[in-house]
């Protein structure tokens, strides 16, 4: 993934009163920034190891980390566990630069910036490297399922939700603008395809799979074929579904998901049973 360079204020690692975020930033492999946002747990230790959750998107001109106010991540903070929010060079802070990296192949340069992402967490001397997962929704759920099947070196465990595993089975509008057409672009489309790494799935690695099957955005059809393609080619993993839930759980499915997601969290990063 190429050398990691990390900003100035990274030496100021330390824990606030409230779990507010601090923006950091490190270099992506061709030199341009990338923007992240890191709460430390309460009571932070340097001299201790501390799990880290990543919070990922991935799509172009989609931009997670920004200098504004966010409702604080307190629970993370809370259970001692670092939490990160991640962009890569197609989120838009730098412009076309990082935008046309992704034109014909929407996958393969975000999976690259957030492995460089995770090597620099992993070098942090309070960080427990065995135990970095990561999370995400919609294409942040593309990218959490293809970084745990294609680097379970880096991620021991992920919750992909409401994905698009096979880009042609998404929106036209939004597909053929970045990656034109499967006639037009077949190699893009299949490097692009999750469903195509499933074997890559490791047994020491844990995914969570979620999906609404009312959700009109990104259609169930995607996880479901994620599914047969997981149990095909024989590893394990997890699955909730939320009945006729949309993109985006609300109500009492979203609380559900709040609370199953921590359990799995404290499993998988805490080894807290």
């Amino acid at each position: 993934m190429g050398g990691v360079e990390r900003s100035e204020t990274v030496s100021e690692a330390k824990a606030l009163p409230e779990a507010l975020p601090q923006i950091v930033s490190i270099k992506a492999v061709d030199g341009q920034e990338m923007y992240g946002a890191i709460t430390y747990p309460k009571d932070f230790d340097p001299s201790k190891k501390y799990p880290v959750h990543f919070e990922i998107y991935g799509g172009p001109d989609t931009p997670y980390v920004t200098d504004r106010w966010r409702t604080p991540g307190q629970w993370f903070s809370d259970h001692g566990i670092i939490n990160i929010v991640a962009d890569g060079r197609a989120a838009g802070h730098t412009g076309r630069a990082g935008t046309d990296l992704v034109y014909r192949d929407l996958t393969s340069v975000p999976v690259q910036d957030f492995c460089t992402w995770a090597e620099w967490a992993a070098s942090l001397p309070y960080v427990d490297a065995a135990h970095i997962g990561v999370e995400g929704f919609s294409f942040g759920g593309t990218m959490t399922a293809m970084l745990l099947m294609r680097h379970p070196e880096l991620f021991c465990c992920g919750i992909a939700g409401g994905g698009v595993y096979d880009w042609t089975l998404y929106d036209s509008h939004y597909t053929e603008r970045f990656m034109e057409t499967p006639e037009s672009n077949a190699e893009g489309f299949e490097r692009s395809k999750v469903l195509n790494y499933a074997e890559g799935l490791s047994d020491s690695v844990h995914l969570k799979l979620t999906h609404g099957t009312g959700d009109d955005n990104v259609h169930f059809q995607n996880t479901l074929q994620l599914v047969d393609a997981l149990q095909q080619a024989g590893r394990q993993f997890s699955l909730m579904i939320y009945p006729d839930g949309m993109h985006g759980y609300r109500g009492k499915q979203g609380e559900h998901s709040r609370e199953a997601d921590r359990i799995f969290w404290l499993r998988y990063l805490k080894d807290e049973e």
